[in-house]
């Protein structure tokens, strides 16, 4: 079966503990959500899934250690977190960018901002629920 947005997760690293992983229903998110990361990542895993990306097989997966600037991280091996992406929608010929402020929102735990792990990866991916 095709993934619908109903299925869309987004994987990002918790507030205040950079070893655990929190996965973010995107369709549940509402109101003050999307003024935090939790929201941008679930914005920027919305727009490539509209513009056809196949995240269901290959995630989107990058690291968030020096957010915005060309490279790779070398301890997970993943590039480097962008903050436009550039994608084009095959079906409608329209060519967009996605955009991941990670660096403009806060946590959404409400407590001080946490440093910057250097193992910090964003996942971005649809999960089939008959999968769950």
């Amino acid at each position: 079966a095709l993934p619908v947005p109903e299925d869309l997760r987004a994987m990002l690293p918790e507030a205040f503990n950079h070893s655990a992983v929190r996965v973010v229903e995107c369709t549940k998110l509402s109101g003050t959500d999307f003024v935090h990361r939790v929201g941008t990542a679930c914005s920027y895993c919305m727009c490539l899934w509209e513009d056809g990306a196949d995240l269901q097989t290959s995630g989107e997966c990058c690291s968030l250690t020096n957010f915005g600037t060309p490279g790779y991280n070398t301890a997970t091996g993943y590039t480097t977190c962008q903050k436009y992406k550039q994608t084009y929608n095959l079906k409608t010929g329209v060519v967009r960018s996605c955009e991941l402020r990670y660096d403009m929102y806060s946590f959404k735990s409400g407590g001080q901002h946490a440093n910057i792990s250097a193992f910090w990866v964003l996942a971005l991916f649809i999960l089939s629920l008959l999968e769950l």
